[in-house]
């Protein structure tokens, strides 16, 4: 199951990642360079694996988000 938000807020974002205890992986679309840094930072997305701008890579996804 692949589920897609749009977000307008990175931080926000990033709050209600954490609120899922589970982590199999996720990823996000964005133009912003701070954005794209901080999402696999240890600040971002709390998950095994954690892309930005290509698809979620394992069959499990937690989050898809895009700008």
């Amino acid at each position: 199951m692949l589920h897609v938000r749009r977000y307008s807020n990175i931080d926000r974002v990033l709050e209600s990642h954490h609120i899922v205890p589970e982590g199999f992986s996720s990823s996000i679309f964005t133009d912003d360079l701070r954005e794209a840094e901080t999402y696999p930072s240890a600040r971002g997305g709390d998950c095994g694996i954690a892309n930005v701008n290509i698809g979620p890579s394992m069959r499990r996804s937690r989050h898809t988000w895009r700008r």
